[in-house]
């Protein structure tokens, strides 16, 4: 009965998903079609603004190693109570549980992948650690989103925005400071992998806020860099175009086969639609930076998964 349950459970997950990835498509595919750019803007135009912004392409593209560096100083913070992980080491694990994200459901190839390089025999405690760099790399989404926000639908929704910004925050508090206490199986395997978070001190949380905060300017100067390479748009319009890209692939289920890629199209599509911009550099902007940042460093981590030790407790 509970086989039959979780199946059950599955398949409407999936079904959801599916219909919001098709609805996501078809409102893509009927703005495109309002749009006259897309008759203008062909595959000669696409390489004809890559040659005259080809600097701007090697900035973006430069600019991902210090991406995945900034991510993978904030797992050696987040790993030191457990293992000293050295940068290197730290930035395999990364690179490693990028690629096993990248064709597992809600992201839990990143745990695995960077778990299973480590070779401490207490290495899965680290759940909770990974657990809580996603939260910050999450606040510092939710903070910058107001921009987006603020833009789209004006100040009332921005204060209600940002009242349950400071929610989440309260509640990190709150994870932070419980104490698990009971003898019951489940609540001993949740102190297991989430007890590390009341470890950390003020520091230390403050230190991976500041990285998390610095890969979000980094990853959000990569795709003001992209739009600037195929469109006019605004800078102003630019920057709060990818607060509100980023916001948005953050809190839309997805699949993981391909990453984010559909719901960054449609959050893009929907947002400069709002204020007249072409949508088809915006496209092909967005396709680049997930070329770039996602696929590219997702190739480059697929070996290390081959070094992967089974022996998990």
């Amino acid at each position: 009965m509970a086989s039959d349950n979780k199946k059950s459970y599955r398949s409407i997950i999936i079904a959801s998903k599916l219909l919001v990835l098709c609805a996501m498509l078809v409102f893509i595919v009927v703005k495109l079609k309002d749009q006259q750019s897309i008759e203008r803007f062909d595959l000669g135009e696409i390489k004809k603004q890559c040659a005259e912004n080809w600097y701007l392409i090697v900035v973006l593209v430069l600019l991902m190693p210090l991406n995945w560096f900034l991510e993978a100083l904030k797992w050696q913070k987040l790993a030191q109570p457990i293992t000293q992980l050295s940068t290197l080491e730290a930035l395999k694990g990364v690179l490693s549980g990028l690629s096993m994200a990248f064709i597992t459901p809600h992201g839990i190839g990143d745990y695995f992948g960077r778990i299973l390089l480590l070779q401490n025999k207490d290495r899965t405690q680290l759940v909770g650690s990974i657990l809580l760099g996603r939260l910050m790399q999450m606040l510092a989404t939710l903070l910058f989103g107001g921009v987006g926000i603020f833009l789209l639908f004006g100040v009332q929704i921005t204060a209600l925005y940002y009242v349950l910004v400071a929610c989440l925050v309260i509640s990190l508090l709150v994870l932070k400071g419980i104490r698990f206490g009971s003898n019951i199986k489940w609540v001993q395997k949740l102190k297991y992998y989430l007890g590390l978070i009341n470890g950390y001190g003020f520091k230390t949380l403050a230190s991976v806020l500041v990285i998390a905060l610095l890969r979000y300017v980094v990853f959000c100067l990569q795709f003001v860099l992209a739009l600037s390479i195929f469109s006019e748009i605004s800078s102003v319009l630019k920057f709060a175009g990818t607060t509100w890209i980023f916001l948005a692939k953050s809190v839309l289920p997805s699949f993981n086969f391909l990453s984010d890629l559909g719901v960054r199209e449609f959050s893009a599509v929907y947002f400069f639609d709002h204020f007249g911009a072409p949508l088809i550099p915006v496209l092909v902007a967005s396709f680049l930076v997930w070329l770039v940042n996602i696929l590219l460093p997702t190739i480059i981590g697929a070996p290390l998964v081959l070094k992967y030790k089974i022996n998990v407790k």
